[in-house]
């Protein structure tokens, strides 16, 4: 795990001080990688919420730094898990996913405890496909 995360921070360093991270680019497209070279990471948030009060700024990033966690722990607990996300969402935006997250969370007040890590994995890859967020009984 160290090593990973080892890893992982060195490559946003190198990708910090190179300038080549995006995000917040609703047209950013999901697919698998291979590898670190094929790894998209976000762009610093600061610019896109600087005109936002200091409440807001800070929840944006304490949601991005979440974010990052939840997927490091994701990737740790059950590659196949995300892998399969990436295969199942392959060819959707940042944009639609974004979309349909937000339309799932509003038209079912019912779920809205429910994880983004777990609707990313779980719900969104049967929603792509045209199923129901769940199979049949299996509601959370």
């Amino acid at each position: 795990m160290r090593t990973k995360l080892a890893v992982i921070l060195a490559l946003i360093a190198v990708l910090t001080v190179t300038g080549t991270l995006y995000a917040l680019v609703k047209s950013r497209v999901i697919k698998p990688v291979t590898s670190l070279n094929e790894v998209v990471l976000t762009k610093s948030l600061y610019n896109a919420v600087a005109l936002d009060d200091e409440t807001t700024q800070r929840f944006t990033f304490m949601a991005y730094v979440a974010g990052f966690l939840d997927a490091l722990q994701l990737e740790e607990a059950n590659e196949a898990e995300v892998k399969q996300f990436l295969q199942d969402c392959e060819g959707m935006t940042l944009g639609q996913i974004s979309d349909m997250m937000f339309k799932f969370y509003r038209d079912n007040p019912e779920f809205r405890n429910e994880k983004p890590a777990d609707f990313l994995t779980k719900i969104a890859p049967r929603l792509k496909k045209g199923l129901t967020p769940f199979p049949t009984g299996e509601n959370n």
